[in-house]
């Protein structure tokens, strides 16, 4: 059920294709250069960010779970006839009684209560009189209590509330009447032994909740990696799980789950798994119903950036005339609010260019746009005086346009994937869960020492239910 999306963001640069721009005329060719030209002259932009603090939001995913009682009944029925495959005869005081099921038990809910109406046929006989028989039917009403204790320990506790006969039994030995109400008294006592202690031990060797919950609050410390293409980590950092209590509208028992945690997105190695807090002490908490909201924070680290534009760009060449430069290498940083983007070239020209822009979130396009990308101030001097056919090359534009592009393709992506595992998921044998993805958006965008950040917001819709299958595979029909 602790089952999150999976997503990713990726930026990446440089797909260049190369263009020659030929001289139209004599009049209009480039002035002659030497054949290398450095860059020692361009200034490098200084490495700088500005602080940004950070205030943590908890996302919160909010599970609301609803169980047909018509499903619980089936269920029920399955495991009540177990019951009595092992243990149907009643004795006591001479008198045998064996009990059968005369129709499907009926399920009804009260708080942290669920009550059974259990009728029974029933064939009895006195053993020690020779053999007597006579035939009855009876109405048995359970309940079970529920309860999860603070270290999240699913305790319960069945007991028989009271009877009703169905059809009255008649039984004569002689003169003698056997009443009614011995023949119920013999079934209840005997029901108390057999049937509360199945339920409670069903009950407890399928529901082992605390061991369940103990082993899912670790495994969601670990780092999940959500895709090899790209080395994409996801981190939960889980901080408060609970529930709301037990609501019954007649048809179905339904309550909540919410999970509190700080979640993060990463690329590159796996990272180290945080220190696993104690899981939190349960307890019944009454929350408004919500759909579900899910911040994220995701560093794009620098150096996975450059090995991802590297993919597209590296070899790329530009060529004019007899001038020619090859791609070698880039590098990415920040100067205060700017992205620096430290071109490495080869060729005619042997050295780095620099181009700056700024990354923001486009509202109206809901991704990250690159403002004002293009060549420094010390770069575009020093072209115009020694290459200036490269200021007239695509290489600018190129950048900005795969930037964008690349980046809100993915968003669209993410969002395709998500609400294809929503539509439904399968997360134990008859319990689903479906959704629906309402909206996933980029909230902010800004540099730090360590990489792009780019915080998401995801809103959305869950349930977890119950499906017939639970008794198909249950009986294995």
């Amino acid at each position: 059920m602790l089952r999150l999306f999976t997503f990713l963001l990726i930026i990446a640069a440089y797909s260049c294709s190369p263009k020659v721009q030929p001289a139209a005329n004599a009049e209009e060719a480039e002035p002659e250069y030497l054949d290398i030209i450095t860059t020692e002259e361009i200034e490098k932009p200084v490495e700088e960010y500005n602080y940004v603090e950070e205030k943590p939001i908890p996302s919160i995913v909010n599970i609301p779970v609803n169980l047909k009682i018509s499903e619980l009944e089936k269920m029920i029925n399955y495991e009540f006839d177990k019951a009595l495959q092992v243990n149907s005869t009643f004795e006591q005081d001479g008198l045998s009684v064996k009990a059968s099921k005369l129709s499907p038990l009926k399920l009804s809910a009260e708080g942290q209560r669920i009550k059974y109406l259990v009728p029974l046929k029933l064939l009895y006989k006195n053993v020690g009189i020779g053999t007597v028989k006579a035939d009855g039917a009876i109405a048995l009403q359970f309940f079970t209590d529920f309860n999860i204790l603070p270290d999240w320990t699913l305790t319960t506790k069945s007991q028989i509330e009271s009877y009703e006969w169905l059809e009255q039994p008649k039984l004569r030995l002689g003169v003698v009447n056997i009443p009614a109400t011995f023949v119920g008294d013999i079934v209840m006592d005997q029901s108390k032994e057999v049937i509360t202690q199945s339920i409670d031990q069903q009950l407890k060797d399928n529901l082992d909740l605390k061991s369940v919950m103990q082993n899912a609050w670790k495994q969601i410390y670990q780092p999940i990696e959500i895709s090899k293409e790209y080395n994409t980590w996801i981190q939960i950092n889980p901080k408060h799980i609970g529930a709301t209590p037990l609501k019954n509208n007649g048809e179905s028992i339904s309550f909540s789950i919410f999970i509190e945690s700080l979640p993060y997105v990463s690329l590159g190695e796996k990272p180290s798994s945080t220190q696993i807090a104690a899981l939190p002490a349960f307890k019944f908490e009454n929350r408004p119903d919500q759909d579900f909201q899910v911040l994220l924070a995701t560093d794009v680290p620098y150096k996975e950036a450059e090995a991802l534009a590297l993919k597209n760009v590296k070899g790329q060449e530009y060529a004019s005339g007899k001038y020619k430069v090859k791609v070698e290498d880039l590098q990415l940083y920040g100067q205060g609010e700017k992205l620096v983007v430290d071109t490495k070239l080869s060729g005619s020209y042997k050295g780095s260019i620099y181009l700056t822009g700024e990354p923001f979130y486009n509202s109206l396009t809901n991704k990250v746009d690159i403002k004002n990308l293009d060549f420094t101030l010390g770069t575009k001097n020093f072209l115009l005086k020694t290459a200036g056919w490269l200021l007239k090359s695509n290489l600018r534009s190129q950048i900005l346009n795969n930037l964008n592009f690349l980046i809100d393709y993915n968003l669209e992506e993410i969002k395709k994937q998500a609400q294809t595992q929503l539509t439904r998921y399968e997360i134990a044998p008859g319990i689903v869960v479906k959704g629906n993805l309402d909206n996933l958006g980029i909230t902010d965008v800004y540099l730090t020492p360590q990489g792009i950040r780019v915080k998401l917001g995801i809103k959305g819709k869950l349930n977890v239910g119950m499906e017939e299958v639970t008794l198909i595979q249950h009986t294995g029909k």
